[in-house]
């Protein structure tokens, strides 16, 4: 049985529309593969997490998890750190745009050709993506608590009753 680690790999691939997800595989992917500085310090408008540059496993785990259109943008990037706080400050954060393209995604999602899994786990993507930019952390990674859940709801209830259909 060989030592060497497995291919740096995750379920999804980040395309834009799935940041938080992948961002909490990454994490767990990046610490499997030994690409955490586990004593370095947080950078002001960075992302918290900060990657060994020594380690080649790094840029790798990241090129080999982002979709090409994504890939592109990291091209001019030499580091796995400028690389990493480069998709920190483009795909995270809270904003109007991204509740609004989720709550129009939520309303308009329909089943797609596939298997059941497949059409739930773009629900939960959304969900996850929508209830971050709103403000909240969903309670588990992969499975939203009710407590999450509902507190969302009530959000973006509360959010929505404010405007009117000509907001959006």
């Amino acid at each position: 049985m060989s030592s060497e680690k497995k291919s740096p790999k995750i379920d999804c691939k980040l395309d834009s529309n799935n940041y938080n997800l992948w961002n909490f595989q990454m994490k767990s992917l990046l610490v499997d593969q030994s690409c955490v500085l586990t004593d370095a310090e947080p950078v002001p408008g960075c992302h918290p997490l900060r990657l060994d540059d020594a380690n080649p496993r790094s840029s790798l785990c990241i090129i080999q998890n982002c979709s090409q259109e994504i890939n592109v943008n990291l091209m001019q990037y030499t580091t796995a750190n400028e690389m990493w706080d480069f998709l920190y400050q483009t795909y995270s954060g809270q904003n109007s745009a991204r509740k609004l393209t989720g709550i129009k995604k939520l309303a308009t999602l329909k089943y797609a050709p596939g298997s059941l899994e497949e059409n739930l786990n773009r629900m939960q993507i959304i969900l996850v993506d929508t209830i971050t930019a709103a403000g909240s952390q969903p309670g588990k990674p992969f499975g939203l608590c009710w407590n999450g859940y509902r507190n969302f709801c009530i959000k973006m209830f509360s959010w929505t009753k404010k405007r009117s259909l000509l907001d959006l």
